[in-house]
């Protein structure tokens, strides 16, 4: 991390319209902040447009962390 001041955390799920224009924003108003990402299992490519919006900036450290989501926990078995 390049910032030991501030951390953006970004919540997002099938923002692949957004995301990418958020982290910019982001980094243009805050150009020492780091950003996380946390893509919560979406469908659509809210994760690629996360790194593509990391690339295009190259300043910024992208940290993306990409989860399953409640609903694909609650569809695992259990098994005792």
């Amino acid at each position: 991390m390049r910032s030991e001041n501030l951390l953006i955390i970004i919540p997002a799920y099938n923002e692949e319209g957004r995301v990418g224009q958020v982290v910019r924003d982001v980094t243009s108003t805050l150009p020492g902040a780091d950003v996380l990402v946390i893509d919560d299992g979406s469908a659509d490519n809210t994760a690629a447009e996360a790194v593509q919006a990391q690339v295009l900036e190259g300043q910024l450290e992208l940290f993306l962390v990409v989860l399953a989501g409640p609903a694909q926990e609650r569809a695992q078995p259990k098994f005792a």
